[in-house]
């Protein structure tokens, strides 16, 4: 997944596809919702693990980069325990979910989910006054003249 980041950020800035892959899996966990068919699950929830590796990479990158050197560590081992509890209770929620309620739920749910947390990366993330800067140097158009 590393190669795969590698490339697409020499292409967008990081908080683009910290956008793109948060509204990526909520719209692939729609789909989870909505399919029919095993088959069709299998289908739909590759963009959930495109975008969630995806997602792991740009948030440690990104997490890095917003920590001095000497916090490095400190916030890559508190990323990795928010993430094992997610790791517990997803499929603590995702078993009731579908026992109480129905196949569905859980995709409605994450779905629900993501789509909040979409929201949020796109007016606190990628609104951010940093971004924005950002995102003005990559517009600004580039003095070319006649004698080049």
């Amino acid at each position: 997944m590393n190669f795969l980041v590698g490339r697409l950020t020499s292409r967008f800035r990081e908080d683009v596809l910290i956008a793109v892959s948060v509204a990526l899996m909520a719209v692939s966990l729609l789909g989870w919702a909505l399919t029919p068919s095993v088959f069709w699950l299998l289908v739909v929830l590759t963009p959930t693990a495109i975008s969630g590796g995806t997602l792991n990479t740009l948030l440690s990158s990104t997490l890095t980069k917003a920590v001095t050197p000497q916090e490095v560590g400190g916030i890559l081992g508190l990323s990795a325990s928010v993430e094992s509890a997610t790791r517990i209770i997803a499929p603590v929620l995702g078993g009731a979910l579908l026992q109480q309620v129905g196949t569905w739920a859980p995709g409605a749910f994450g779905a629900v989910l993501m789509l909040s947390v979409t929201v949020y990366v796109v007016v606190k993330i990628y609104n951010h006054p940093i971004a924005a800067a950002l995102r003005e140097q990559s517009v600004a158009p580039a003095h070319i003249s006649a004698s080049d």
